[in-house]
């Protein structure tokens, strides 16, 4: 059974984007999506898919966290607005790119909004005399 036109993203014309239709298209880019994600926090993990600060180990709460703090800077410099094109970016690149490190959702937002993550000062403090 043949799908109708609707399954399908159109163009202009009213011509099929893709062959395959709306439902499994989505569920390609998803899978691709996750496997570029999974494949870039390993390569900047060096294999160890952890935060690089609190240890936190679940894929989910993971992100690439710009070590130079210039994350926005980079995706407008190399066009990207981040996410799936992001990842699928470093995949092409050959993961050329060297200033990214894996962090937590958490611990990345830390470093950006405050400069330093709890984790660290708590850290830092304990070594203070």
């Amino acid at each position: 059974m043949e799908k109708p036109s609707s399954g399908f993203y159109l163009q202009s014309d009213g011509r099929r984007s893709f062959s395959w239709c709306r439902e499994c298209n989505n569920r390609h880019r998803v899978a691709r999506f996750r496997e570029d994600r999974y494949l870039a926090l390993a390569h900047y993990g060096r294999g160890d898919i952890r935060c690089r600060c609190c240890g936190e180990s679940k894929v989910e709460f993971l992100a690439l966290d710009h070590v130079n703090n210039d994350g926005g800077e980079h995706r407008r410099a190399i066009g990207k607005k981040g996410g799936n094109s992001f990842y699928a970016w470093l995949r092409k690149t050959g993961y050329t790119y060297e200033h990214l490190v894996v962090a937590c959702h958490n611990c990345n937002l830390a470093r950006a909004m405050y400069g330093e993550c709890p984790h660290q000062t708590a850290r830092s403090s304990k070594l203070a005399p």
